[in-house]
């Protein structure tokens, strides 16, 4: 593998790494699991298999580029006794706390908690440069599928156990309209709408939202879930009131969020919006090859007294809607880089009031051979830039599970439950 220099994304979550650092965490839950051996040989074959999980991240004169670990270590695999349900999230809790170290690799870690019953749950740590939520799940289905072979069929089938190339960055995979002359000229009108949304939104907003001046502390998580009845009846009130249902979470987000944290006084509320590029590069990234292939999309947008969740939900996917026709998810990849050098040089404002990362339906299988899938999370390290409140969102085995991140600095475990508690009324009600 030749070194690659970072895209502007994943340069981006290079620096916010560099400056607070940043793991992306993920959970599954397992009955019948697979014993810690052969789970240690899934993950060296896997590793085998994909590029940036060979590499580490350092530095060059003006960006940084991945370079291949020599010799190449194995993948940290830690195995525990699992004490009880609530073991694994304290675990990932923690390893939310521990940052990885680029410059050493490789970038991802594991920690994997047994129970004589054969319940386990297995954390995996990556940095975020190299993993989106799609290509989590998948490497997470590659795993599980070599655990469930057979000593005799050991292995993925013979065209996928192949080793692949790296991938080239988001940038280069641009649609051609966003490429060349044809991007600068896109970019130019793109940069003074944000500066221009930037300058409203700071004058009507108040001082509520600026970072915290207290000394940086730990990141902590809550994950709920509706149960499957629920989980239909919001998705049928979602389609009778025509809005997604990305748009009602994330309205229900903004709405829980600014009535808990900011009752009349925020009369615009911004919304931090993770879109999965892969299907629209050109030539399409397929979630196989492991990477970061989204966008950081922020949407403003008016906050009333009055406002409802559906007028929420429809306010913001009308401007979703609006800055995708505009082509902003392109260019907000583009200016990844330029955006975080920005925040941190000046740090005077979060990025947003609330953020949400919703996935849709999570491409893992219930089963794999006898190992059973019960449950699976996602969390990502939050920081005194980022919105007070942020959440991942899927759906899996018929169930809309979220996934829950703040600061100790910004709220207490009982403001932080009470949001929760919020959000979930407003979603089973709505």
């Amino acid at each position: 593998m030749h070194p690659r220099a970072l895209g502007s994304l994943e340069h981006a979550m290079t620096l916010t790494n560099r400056a607070f650092g940043l793991v992306a965490v993920g959970v599954l839950r397992l009955r019948q699991a697979p014993p810690p051996a052969v789970l240690q040989r899934a993950l060296q074959q896997v590793q085998a298999r994909h590029p940036l999980l060979q590499v580490r991240i350092v530095p060059t004169k003006k960006t940084y580029r991945f370079e291949r670990l020599s010799p190449l270590p194995t993948i940290p695999l830690k195995v525990l006794e699992r004490r009880d349900d609530h073991h694994a999230l304290a675990q990932a809790q923690q390893m939310l706390n521990e940052p990885l170290a680029p410059t050493e690799g490789p970038l991802m870690r594991c920690v994997y908690l047994v129970a004589p019953d054969q319940r386990a749950d297995l954390i995996c740590a990556f940095h975020h440069a190299i993993m989106d939520a799609p290509s989590a799940a998948h490497c997470y289905h590659e795993l599980l599928t070599l655990c469930a072979r057979s000593a005799a069929e050991h292995g993925l089938a013979e065209d996928d156990a192949l080793p692949q190339t790296i991938q080239p960055a988001a940038e280069a995979l641009l649609p051609p309209a966003f490429t060349g002359f044809a991007q600068v000229r896109r970019l130019v009108p793109f940069l003074f709408r944000e500066m221009r949304t930037d300058r409203h939104y700071r004058r009507r907003t108040t001082a509520a939202q600026r970072p915290s001046l207290h000394p940086p502390s730990t990141s902590h998580i809550l994950s709920e879930s509706l149960s499957a009845s629920q989980t239909q009846a919001l998705v049928r009130q979602s389609r009778q009131e025509s809005v997604t249902l990305h748009s009602t979470l994330a309205a229900a987000m903004l709405s829980a969020v600014v009535r808990q944290r900011y009752p009349a006084d925020l009369p615009l509320a911004r919304m931090l919006i993770f879109s999965n590029l892969r299907p629209y590069l050109k030539p399409p990234v397929a979630p196989e090859y492991l990477g970061c292939y989204i966008a950081m999309q922020r949407l403003t947008i008016p906050f009333a007294p009055t406002s409802t969740l559906w007028t929420l939900a429809r306010s913001l996917q009308e401007s979703l809607h609006a800055a995708n026709k505009r082509g902003e998810k392109y260019l907000s990849a583009v200016m990844s880089k330029h955006i975080m050098q920005q925040a941190l040089r000046t740090q005077n404002d979060r990025m947003a009031t609330a953020a949400l990362s919703y996935v849709g339906p999570v491409k893992l299988q219930p089963t794999y051979g006898s190992i059973e899938v019960t449950d699976v999370h996602g969390f990502i390290t939050p920081n005194r830039l980022s919105p007070e409140w942020s959440a991942f969102g899927h759906l899996f085995r018929g169930q809309l599970h979220l996934d829950f991140m703040y600061m100790r600095n910004d709220m207490d475990a009982a403001a932080a439950q009470s949001l929760v508690h919020a959000l979930l009324e407003l979603l089973r009600n709505p």
